[in-house]
């Protein structure tokens, strides 16, 4: 019995094998999050010795790392990433970094746009399902719908754009939250001055094509490189004001 027991947390190759628990906390994601990226494909399914019972090969730990490399320093949807992961396969993905980075990083150069077809490529969750991958709260999913952050389907679902930014509001709020005197209107805030810089751009790049000074394939290509170079510009520039006006509120030399 301890022998067959001991052969269960094997896997094919003699890697060590761990459960759920372990596995979330070495990666720091959840175990919703994990199951979410199984059903999407971004991550192979598991072992299982029973029904509710999965145990994870250690090359869950890299995959992790990757997915949460690649959402992070180049913030790419999960769409993206499962595509180029299915491609290579995801048995040689901790061994093929490099050439993932690469597929990926063109997979981001074909437009400076997200098409519309990319929802499709992902299964729409509940809302039930996104508040337990995302750990948003259900007052804050409340607002975000309200505000036009996150956008149910017809059916009431959410799509993969909606995860990323119910995960990035949860990730806000654990430092922001109402305990510490900061509501979801902080978020609201910063959402209203997105939106403007939006239409100011749209309007930017649309008049100059209407009055027949720019192509609408050349200002595609315009905006590509203007935007993503704008992405990186302004945190730097935030940061910098932000500075800028905490040493001068505070007297700080």
């Amino acid at each position: 019995m301890a022998n067959e027991k001991d052969n269960d947390k094997q896997g094919s190759n003699g890697s060590r094998q761990m459960k759920m628990k372990e596995l979330s906390d070495i990666t720091g994601v959840n175990g919703p999050t994990i199951r979410y990226y199984i059903t999407q494909g971004i991550l192979p399914k598991p072992y299982k010795t029973h029904k509710n019972m999965a145990y994870y090969e250690e090359s869950y730990v890299e995959l992790i790392a990757v997915i949460k490399k690649f959402q992070k320093e180049y913030f790419l949807p999960l769409d993206v990433i499962k595509n180029a992961i299915e491609e290579l396969g995801h048995d040689k993905v901790p061994y093929m970094i490099n050439e993932l980075t690469e597929k990926l990083l063109q997979a981001k150069q074909l437009d400076w746009m997200e098409p519309a077809a990319v929802n499709k490529l992902v299964k729409p969750v509940s809302r039930k399902e996104l508040m337990e991958i995302t750990k948003i709260s259900k007052k804050d999913l409340d607002a975000t719908l309200k505000m036009g952050m996150i956008i149910q389907d017809e059916n009431k679902c959410f799509n993969v754009q909606d995860v990323k930014i119910a995960m990035m509001i949860s990730e806000i709020r654990e430092n922001l939250s109402d305990e510490k005197g900061f509501s979801i209107d902080f978020v609201t805030m910063h959402n209203d001055f997105i939106k403007e810089i939006v239409d100011t751009q749209f309007k930017f790049f649309l008049a100059r094509i209407l009055k027949g000074e720019l192509a609408i394939n050349d200002a595609n290509d315009l905006a590509f490189k203007c935007i993503e170079i704008l992405y990186r510009l302004f945190p730097v520039v935030h940061k910098r004001y932000l500075n800028m006006k905490i040493k001068e509120s505070l007297h700080i030399e």
